[in-house]
């Protein structure tokens, strides 16, 4: 529902009333959320999807600078002192914050492909952050 994937079926179509008692509730969820101010420009959409994107849109930030400052602190992280557990944590913690900055894109062909190159992708970032933790492991 959030990311489009699940489009909304014809009226007429048996699924139709689960979607939209589905996408109802996750509007709610998302609505109940928000700031009020930010609710009005966004209460008249009928899908979470629309919503959602808008409020990505809005409020999305493609920050270099953050990006950079991330990435700084990732690679000069040392465990110290920090348990493995502490130091994975804190690891870990910015690599989630690298990743909304820089998510691995969806493919958005036409055809869906089956190249597997998003799951390549994605190991090849967690191999990063593997190679990442040892390197500044005692």
């Amino acid at each position: 529902l959030v990311d489009g994937s699940l489009s909304k079926p014809k009226a007429r179509d048996s699924s139709f009333l689960a979607w939209d008692r589905c996408n109802t509730m996750v509007l709610s969820w998302i609505n109940n959320s928000l700031d009020v101010s930010i609710v009005q420009s966004v209460i008249w959409m009928e899908a979470t999807y629309e919503v959602w994107n808008d409020l990505r849109e809005r409020y999305y930030q493609r920050d270099i600078f953050r990006i950079y400052k991330l990435q700084e602190e990732i690679y000069s992280m040392k465990q110290g002192n920090l348990s493995i557990t502490a130091y994975f944590t804190s690891l870990k913690s910015l690599w989630q914050k690298l990743d909304n900055f820089r998510p691995i894109p969806r493919c958005s062909c036409a055809i869906i492909c089956n190249c597997d190159l998003i799951p390549t992708m994605k190991a090849y970032r967690e191999n990063d952050y593997v190679i990442r933790l040892l390197k500044r492991a005692q």
